[in-house]
């Protein structure tokens, strides 16, 4: 997902299905959100101090469970 050459609609649609029900592991890195919102079930974050946070979840999950801590 490069922000100079975006998919179209059809073409994410298509990667994302296919990754769902892809049974190994991917590591993907994405500008969109919403596509790793869909596709992912656990993060590595990188903050902004430069620590490398682990998280179980999607993007929505990491974003409100970061609102409800101190500082967040």
């Amino acid at each position: 997902d490069e922000p100079t050459t975006p998919l179209d609609v059809a073409s994410i649609q298509v990667m994302e299905r296919a990754l769902l029900h892809f049974p190994g592991a991917v590591i993907a890195v994405s500008h969109d959100r919403f596509f790793i919102d869909k596709i992912a079930n656990r993060l590595l974050v990188f903050e902004e101090d430069g620590e490398v946070r682990h998280f179980e979840g999607n993007w929505t999950h990491y974003q409100t469970t970061r609102a409800g801590e101190p500082g967040g």
